[in-house]
């Protein structure tokens, strides 16, 4: 019983790791969607307008850095610790289970979000898929860092 009530402590969550968790996730999931726009607008600049359009390719993803950076926040808030206080409940408090929430929470979100955004889109909602699926990989890799900067090497196998 009393190595119960050790492993329930090491396993308790403070509120700085919940902040460091949520900065980190933020700050990743911000700077991968910055990396991914850098890369497909400096391509696309590349092939078209040579080095000098590249340059506008990493300014165009500076920006959408900054402008995500609340967006990313606000969905970790709002749909990530709800979810998280859940698999924190069951007790998977793996890097997995937190790639897996972010995965999939990330692309459900991004979907019905392109949808609203977009009713249009709502006759072909099968279209949303390639950029609700990077977005997802993005959410994956914002939940295993949450996680690891949550929980550490404490977190649980499950």
């Amino acid at each position: 019983m009393d190595a119960a009530l050790i492993d329930r402590r090491a396993s308790a969550l403070s509120p700085g790791r919940v902040a460091r968790a949520l900065a980190a996730g933020t700050f990743t999931g911000s700077g991968s969607l910055a990396a991914v726009v850098v890369v497909v607008v400096s391509i696309a600049s590349l092939m078209q307008g040579g080095f000098e359009a590249f340059w506008n390719g990493v300014m165009v993803a500076f920006l959408f850095f900054l402008f995500s950076l609340p967006v990313w926040a606000g969905g970790l808030i709002v749909v990530g610790l709800p979810g998280w206080a859940a698999l924190h409940a069951l007790g998977w408090r793996s890097r997995w289970a937190g790639a897996g929430f972010g995965g999939v929470a990330t692309l459900v979100v991004s979907w019905m979000l392109g949808l609203g955004l977009n009713p249009r889109l709502a006759d072909q909602p099968w279209g949303l898929l390639p950029m609700a699926g990077v977005l997802a990989l993005i959410g994956a890799v914002v939940g295993w860092v949450a996680a690891g900067a949550a929980y550490g090497s404490q977190g649980a196998d499950r």
